[in-house]
């Protein structure tokens, strides 16, 4: 007599081969079937670990192990994490009642930045990506802002937790501190007076070598055009250390590479730059506030073509 897990085992296997060929293929539903086959075990009798048994799985479906590790991790990181939580009065739904728009992708990224994000911006990401509010180009864009925080650090292993931000890291914290802030400003312009901008675009991290002098390194960079009219600006962004200070040189070195070169402190004192062509950024609780307007620096017609340049690189 068959025992009861390989008898399950071959009932998921079967439907499995099912669901694969469907003309939409239902990774919710696929990602439901891996997860009950690594709990009943059934695999146990021919192969290795799970691992094994769903590389051979993939092979007969002829199917990618990565996605379907995809899909098998998204639900369970789901089913662990936020199935049935309640948040703002909204209950998540379980892994079953996922919509199939509901990117799996965007699950893998929601369970990393969960690493590092604050609880309520997190639960307000996870809501959005549970009810495919978001996109993917969007949610790597958030990623891309805050990976430097965890210093490249990942789960070593399918079945290694992954690595939270340490509090108790300088290094860290301060990293983090800067992806807040280009989270913070992603989308929301008005700390440069423009209410309404034709375009307004936030580069994060943007380095390069000045030609004949020294690297230049911008924790952001936004470009902004105030109506269809107007010229491009670029907006140089630094992000200061806590309890720190801007050099006078540095002020001046970074003033040179774009129109406007803002600096971002925490401390609520610091009201005045190092310069009258400096702008001061003080964050507080979230908020942006303007505590001195920066100047058009520029000394030279081409003076931005360097960071014009590395840009286009970056983004293309």
């Amino acid at each position: 007599m068959m025992a009861p897990s390989i008898k399950r085992l071959k009932e998921i296997e079967s439907e499995l081969g099912t669901l694969v060929h469907w003309e939409k293929r239902p990774w919710v539903k696929i990602g439901i079937q891996l997860n009950a086959a690594h709990d009943w075990q059934g695999w146990e009798q021919n192969e290795r670990s799970f691992s094994a048994w769903l590389a051979d799985i993939a092979e007969k479906l002829e199917l990618n192990p990565s996605n379907l590790w995809r899909y098998y991790s998204a639900i369970r990181w789901y089913n662990e994490t936020l199935e049935n939580e309640h948040w703002d009065g909204t209950k998540l739904p379980p892994a079953i009642s996922l919509s199939n728009t509901t990117s799996p992708e965007n699950i893998e990224l929601l369970a990393k930045l969960q690493r590092v994000l604050p609880d309520r911006e997190f639960k307000e990401l996870a809501s959005k990506v549970v009810f495919g509010k978001v996109s993917r180009s969007a949610m790597r864009e958030v990623w891309e802002i805050y990976r430097p925080a965890l210093q490249g650090k990942t789960a070593r292993g399918r079945s290694s937790s992954a690595p939270r931000i340490d509090v108790e890291n300088p290094t860290q914290m301060d990293a983090k501190w800067r992806a807040d802030f280009v989270a913070l400003i992603q989308h929301e312009a008005s700390w440069t007076g423009a209410s309404d901008p034709s375009l307004y675009k936030v580069i994060p991290a943007v380095s390069f070598y000045a030609e004949e002098g020294p690297k230049i390194e911008f924790d952001a960079v936004v470009l902004l055009q105030r109506s269809p009219k107007t010229p491009l600006e670029f907006h140089g962004v630094k992000i200061l250390p806590p309890s720190s200070r801007i050099p006078k040189r540095t002020a001046a070195l970074l003033g040179q590479k774009c129109d406007f070169i803002w600096f971002v402190s925490s401390d609520p004192d610091m009201s005045q730059g190092p310069d009258s062509t400096s702008g001061i950024l003080i964050v507080v609780e979230a908020k942006v506030q303007v505590a001195q307007q920066p100047q058009n620096s520029s000394t030279t017609p081409n003076h931005s073509a360097e960071l014009a340049r590395t840009i286009l690189q970056q983004v293309f």
